[in-house]
């Protein structure tokens, strides 16, 4: 399930993303633009955004990552930047079931996905 998250989830979100991509951040070296290396502040800024929809994917008890929807509702492309599967959750189908989640919520069309390269 997502669970829409606010700026008291900040450092959860942090620490996760850390996690998450610090096997990208090692292969790629990417120190400028990994998400292994944003700032607690500029996730806090995301947060705060009016279009910026932050969910927590949560499987029973767990939270397993999260996605970042951009959605600025008035039919302009939507935007997942970024999602996140912690290592030890992977290969569960819980990143498909997170984007299923978030086309319920935020329409089935007109989307767009940031990868790392």
């Amino acid at each position: 399930q997502l669970v829409r998250c606010t700026t008291e989830d900040r450092e959860l979100i942090w620490n996760m993303q850390k996690e998450a991509f610090a096997a990208l951040l090692e292969k790629y070296r990417d120190h400028d633009t990994s998400p292994a290396n944003e700032s607690p502040e500029r996730i806090a800024w995301k947060l705060r955004q009016p279009d910026s929809y932050f969910y927590r994917i949560e499987a029973g008890n767990q939270v397993v990552g999260a996605i970042r929807v951009v959605d600025a509702g008035d039919g302009s492309a939507k935007r997942i930047s970024p999602l996140f599967i912690l290592p030890r959750y992977r290969g569960n189908g819980y990143a498909q079931a997170a984007i299923l989640e978030a086309e319920k919520r935020h329409g089935s069309h007109n989307w767009t996905l940031d990868t790392i390269l």
